[in-house]
């Protein structure tokens, strides 16, 4: 099933991850391969996530490089009301907020836009703090915070509801932030970067849990945690996807396993 709405098509979506039960899969994954060869770097660091599903599985949400957000219906493939307007630059990440109600989306403008999933209205302004472009977004389980990672090289904590952005922002990667993604119960964040490497933060304090985990030879373009919070998934431009034991009380090792791709 094919969807049309974007003036323009998606383009080079690197290895994106999700995690389903105990079954890995990789989404996109010919389309990541045809087209690594194909762009610039500084094109393709940053494609963690344009399409999403809405958690219970009727609506999917989509970011493109015309500077908009789409809506569609899961199961006929129709397009939603009008694309939803607001980034003035390429969307290069969205998600669905736990109850499916709210939509955020992250661009090369360096914001993050809060959409209404039902309406297509924006909520409020733009949040504003990064200095470079936004490369993924993501929700707390519960719904109350945003995650954002940057081109900045830093991830940032938001309010969900009055968009104030929480504490300063997460620093420690040495490269442009490509992927975020909130532990299940909402107390780490595991990001991946350009610099090769997967980092763990304590959602509280703001400060990295142990060193960089360390095992890819190229950029890092998505990251995930199993549904138990005890595994870290992370997919990469060396064609490759990890996996970690990170659970609660460690600060994670390689589990030695990987799917070449």
């Amino acid at each position: 099933m094919l969807l049309y709405g974007h003036s323009l098509t998606h383009k080079s979506a690197d290895i994106l991850l999700h995690w389903s039960a105990s079954l890995l899969l990789p989404f996109e994954q010919s389309l990541a391969i045809t087209n690594s060869t194909v762009c610039k770097p500084e094109l393709t660091v940053c494609r963690p996530g344009v399409m999403v599903c809405r958690p219970d599985g009727k609506r999917i949400a989509s970011g493109s490089y015309d500077s908009t957000v789409c809506l569609w219906d899961a199961e006929t493939g129709l397009q939603l009301g009008s694309p939803l307007t607001g980034h003035t630059e390429q969307v290069t990440s969205v998600a669905f907020s736990p109850d499916g109600k709210r939509i955020a989306s992250g661009s090369w403008d360096n914001t993050i836009c809060l959409w209404d999933a039902e309406t297509g209205l924006q909520l409020g302004s733009p949040l504003t703090g990064h200095t470079h472009r936004v490369s993924s977004v993501a929700f707390s389980p519960d719904g109350k915070r945003i995650a954002s990672g940057s081109h900045d090289r830093t991830i940032c904590l938001w309010d969900a509801e009055t968009g104030l952005q929480l504490g300063g922002p997460l620093t420690g990667n040495t490269e442009p932030v490509t992927s975020v993604a909130f532990s299940p119960d909402g107390k780490r964040i595991v990001s991946g970067s350009v610099d090769r490497t997967i980092c763990l933060w304590d959602t509280e304090t703001g400060l990295p849990l142990g060193s960089p985990l360390t095992g890819h030879t190229n950029f890092v373009t998505s990251v995930a945690f199993s549904p138990d919070g005890k595994r870290v998934v992370s997919g990469s431009h060396d064609n490759t996807i990890h996996m970690w034991d990170c659970p609660p009380d460690d600060v994670g090792s390689l589990f030695s396993y990987h799917i070449p791709t």
